[in-house]
C-alpha cells in the first residue's frame, strides 16, 4: 500500500482533499507488527524568489520588493515521515510494507501543530515501545517521560 488512506478512500491529488485543507495529521503504520509514526505534512510549500529581469523592469514603484513569494505543491504524495529509523525502514523493508493513512484535514499551520500533539498524545507516543515518535514538539522526549 503505497497511497494516502482517509477512511479506506485513496487520496491521489490535491483535488481528493477537502477544500481549504492546507495540512494533514497522518499515521503511518508498518503492517507486519503495528508500530507506527504519528506527524503532520503540508500540501503546500512557500518560498522566496529574486524576481527576474523582467518582473523588475515592470515594477512601476521602484522601491518594491526585489523578491517574491511562490507557494507550490509539496512532496506530501511521496512523503514517508521525517523519523530516521522510520526512512531507514521504509527502504529496508520498502514501501508496500507501510501503510499511510490520514487522521485529520488541517485548514491552518497553529491547526496543524496543534492536532499532531494531539494525536501523539492520544495515541501515547512516548509511552509506547511500538511507536517511532521519540518527541513531541520538540520539548517532551521518551527518555524524560
Amino acid at each position: 500500500m503505497t497511497s494516502w488512506l482517509y477512511q479506506e478512500k485513496e487520496l491521489v491529488t490535491v483535488d481528493d482533499f477537502p477544500q481549504g485543507t492546507v495540512a494533514f495529521i497522518y499515521k503511518i503504520t508498518r503492517i507486519q507488527d503495528g508500530k507506527f509514526y504519528i506527524g503532520k505534512k503540508s500540501l503546500y510549500s512557500t518560498r522566496t524568489k529574486a524576481l527576474t529581469k523582467k518582473e523588475l523592469s515592470e515594477q512601476t514603484d521602484k522601491r518594491k520588493s526585489k523578491k517574491k513569494k511562490v507557494t507550490f505543491e509539496s512532496d506530501w504524495q511521496t512523503y514517508y515521515g521525517s523519523d530516521i529509523v522510520l526512512k531507514e525502514d521504509v527502504k529496508t523493508l520498502g514501501k508496500e510494507a507501510f501503510k499511510r493513512e490520514i487522521l485529520f484535514f488541517c485548514t491552518n499551520k497553529k491547526q496543524a501543530t496543534y492536532q499532531e500533539v494531539r494525536f501523539q498524545i492520544l495515541n501515547n507516543c512516548l509511552e509506547s515501545d511500538n511507536c517511532y515518535n521519540g518527541q513531541v514538539l520538540g520539548k517532551f522526549w521518551r527518555k524524560d517521560v
